[in-house]
This record gives C-alpha cells, structure tokens and sequence, in this order.
C-alpha cells in the first residue's frame, strides 16, 4: 500500500508540473480554473440528468412547484469513484442537521475524515489547492500540517451543534429553516431518500460539470 502511494504521489507531482499556471503570479480564480478542468473526479456531460420543472414560488415557498425529483438520474460508475465513496461514507455520519442540539464528533466520523483525506490527499486537485497556498506562503508546513488545519476548520464543532462540513456540506437546520447545504452529492442522497423535498428553481444556470 505504502509503494502504491508513493506511486501516485509522484504522478500526481508530473500532473501539477504539466498545469499550465505559474503557481507564484495566478491569483485565485486562474487557480480554480484549473482545477475545475483537470479534476479527474467531475461529473461530465451524460453522468447527471436534472429535470428543474417550474419556477419556484416567490409568494408561497412551501408551494411544490416541482412534483417530480431534481435529479433524473446520476452515473453509477461516477458514484463508485473513491473520492466519491469516501465522501458519502462522511456525509452518513451526519444524521442529525439540526445545529441547535449536540452533534459532537464520534469515533466513526473520525475515522470517515481519516479515510476521506487519505483518499483525496494525493488527487490533483487537492496538490494543486496545497502547491498554491504554500508558494504563496497562505499556509506554512507539510501536508499533515495542512489537513490537520482544514480538519480543524470543517470538522470542529461551534455553537450547539454546527460545523463548517455541516453547513456547506451535509445541511445545516436552525429552527426548521435550512440555513446551509450547498453539495450536490447530498442533495442527491437526501432526494433519494425523501428526506428533502425539491419544490423548483428561482435562477437557472447551465450548468455543464459537477464538482464535490
């Protein structure tokens, strides 16, 4: 396992020096540009079929404007991808979206983290966001010293029951109102399950890629 992580580390080193940026002089959304078109992971054309329906109500939100799902359909062989599993294996430790009861971090949500980074940590995409805020001097240290700040910034509880993972990530509740969920993976899985209700869309985008 070790030869096989080496193994891709240096892959990955030869995938960051065929990017064409100049980690020193780009600023950030040349930076997101880049990874956004030499993520391996995304979702592309035919992977992901949506069907938006109508226009959501303005006057009354609770209207369903939108009887049918979100998603159509969602690519089996996308979905079995590592960083794919290793995501929802983490967003099933969060059953509980409510940030005003207790939601401390338990042993198999550690361990879903753990599993997470080690799956991504070595992915373009991951060594192209380090690359660029270490030749900036935005973070200082090893890649271990790296993840433990993002664990520390996504994964530490504040308030009751919130999290920065819980408020972008697996949804975020205050009083019954969703005041955070901004991932599709988790739209997707709460849809599945009837656990979340899509009523249409006030704005829409092409949207052509899919992102973690």
């Amino acid at each position: 396992m070790k030869s096989l992580t080496v193994a891709t580390l240096f892959v990955t080193i030869g995938a960051l020096f065929s990017l064409p940026i100049d980690f020193l002089s780009a600023d950030v959304s040349t930076v997101i540009n880049v990874i956004i078109n030499s993520d391996k992971n995304k979702a592309g054309s035919g992977d992901i079929t949506l069907n938006y329906q109508d226009m959501a109500s303005h006057k009354s939100p609770s209207h369903d404007n939108a009887p049918k799902p979100l998603f159509t359909q969602v690519s089996s062989e996308l979905l079995a991808k590592p960083s794919y599993v290793a995501f929802s294996a983490l967003l099933a430790t969060y059953t509980n979206p409510d940030i005003n009861t207790a939601d401390p971090n338990t042993d198999a949500r550690n361990a879903a983290i753990t599993n997470f980074f080690s799956t991504v940590k070595t992915s373009v995409t991951m060594q192209t966001v380090f690359t660029y805020l270490t030749t900036n001097k935005f973070v200082t240290g090893t890649w271990d010293d790296f993840q433990k700040t993002l664990i520390d910034l996504w994964f530490t509880p504040y308030g009751t029951g919130n999290s920065g993972f819980k408020e972008v990530f697996s949804g975020a509740v205050d009083n019954g109102n969703v005041v955070g969920l901004s991932n599709w993976v988790q739209f997707y899985t709460l849809e599945k399950a009837n656990a979340i209700n899509y009523h249409g869309w006030f704005t829409r985008d092409k949207v052509n890629l899919f992102f973690l």
